[in-house]
């Protein structure tokens, strides 16, 4: 066996670093489970195998380790980027998937297979491909990157939260093309069940980690997560069809038109109150920013109360931000993945927001 030169070893070390903390740096070639038959069968005017001249990838996902790629495949014309998808969903890729009452990824396959309705909203796709039912899928879609950009001023936001009920109705109308079974259902079972996941995954960090938040909040927090869960239950008519996962970094702004826009990650769609969607939407954001958007969504939305808008809207940031909490504590605890990401810093960051939103609940 020949043996391998040690001055090499430092180096692949220090490039490994490099990669990880300049994520953007390209690698050459295609990844996994993309080839240029592939390309070829899905995108066949472009006739690939001929006219490439080299091709190359950049990982777009954050702490997942396999999922979004942007494709960068040179021709004799110039470059052509895609964005490639191959989102697994096994216990093994994911393991803070393990008794998670809910399973992502499927409801993105429906949301792409029966689109109709929903055009307007999702980027053309060119592949669409279910490798194994609920845990395997594949898609190929246009770079949005050439023609949309990502919101970030308060303009954006507000435009956005303006354009949500409209989202909405259009989702409604797509939901009628399929079995409602397809999608899942946030419901106050869901809710209970989500509560003992989150329980039993923020005592194993704090077990762990000994953090020092979950030592002096943990039990208020999980009282705040009953009441919510009781809260629920009188507000079954809200359920309608949700992006459950509508933050700012899935949502793109056309250059030229401002009343377009496109969405991406449909993993966790379902059916659901919309104020889930309000709540990523405005994740982050300070409270007059989260004030005004409020007003604006309630006087479209006068079937509740003001007070109760607001008050649905701090009940689902708080499970929003303890399901984040514990979903990453899950994942940190099992078995150990690269990832781009801090986990344990995002796990204390969301414990944070999850106390300073049971406290805006109290008062």
């Amino acid at each position: 066996m020949k043996k391998e030169n040690p001055i090499w070893q430092p180096l692949g070390s220090l490039f490994s670093k490099i990669r990880t903390k300049y994520n953007n740096l390209p690698y050459y070639g295609l990844p996994v489970g993309l080839d240029i038959n592939l390309l070829n069968q899905h995108l066949p005017k472009h006739n690939f195998e001929k006219k490439i001249k080299n091709h190359k990838y950049t990982h777009l996902s954050g702490w997942k380790v396999n999922c979004a790629y942007r494709i960068s495949l040179k021709t004799s014309s110039g470059y052509r980027n895609y964005v490639y998808k191959n989102a697994h969903y096994s216990l093994r890729d994911i393991p803070a998937l393990t008794n998670l009452p809910f399973t992502p990824g499927h409801s993105e396959y429906v949301v792409y297979k029966s689109h109709n309705e929903m055009n307007h909203y999702l980027p053309t796709l060119y592949m669409c491909n279910q490798i194994a039912y609920k845990s395997h899928y594949q898609y190929l879609f246009e770079d949005l990157n050439n023609d949309y950009y990502q919101p970030t001023t308060l303009h954006c936001m507000i435009h956005l939260v303006n354009q949500m009920k409209q989202l909405h109705e259009h989702m409604s109308e797509w939901k009628q093309t399929f079995n409602n079974k397809e999608i899942f259902t946030y419901d106050s079972a869901y809710s209970k069940d989500l509560q003992k996941y989150i329980y039993n995954n923020l005592q194993a960090f704090q077990a762990a980690y000994n953090s020092e938040i979950l030592a002096k909040h943990f039990h208020d927090l999980n009282e705040s997560l009953t009441h919510h869960s009781e809260l629920l239950s009188q507000y079954t008519d809200l359920q309608m069809p949700i992006h459950g996962d509508l933050n700012l970094s899935n949502i793109w702004l056309h250059k030229t038109e401002p009343k377009q826009f496109k969405i991406v990650d449909w993993e966790w769609a379902g059916m659901g109150a919309p104020h889930i969607d309000l709540v990523s939407l405005l994740w982050n954001q300070p409270k007059p920013v989260i004030d005004h958007c409020l007003s604006i969504y309630a006087k479209q939305n006068p079937w509740l109360s003001p007070g109760e808008h607001q008050t649905l809207f701090l009940s689902y940031k708080l499970e929003r931000a303890l399901l984040n909490s514990a979903f990453m504590a899950a994942q940190l605890l099992g078995p150990k993945q690269k990832t781009r990401m801090q986990l344990d810093k995002f796990i204390e960051k969301s414990l944070q927001i999850s106390i300073m939103t049971c406290d805006q609940l109290k008062k």
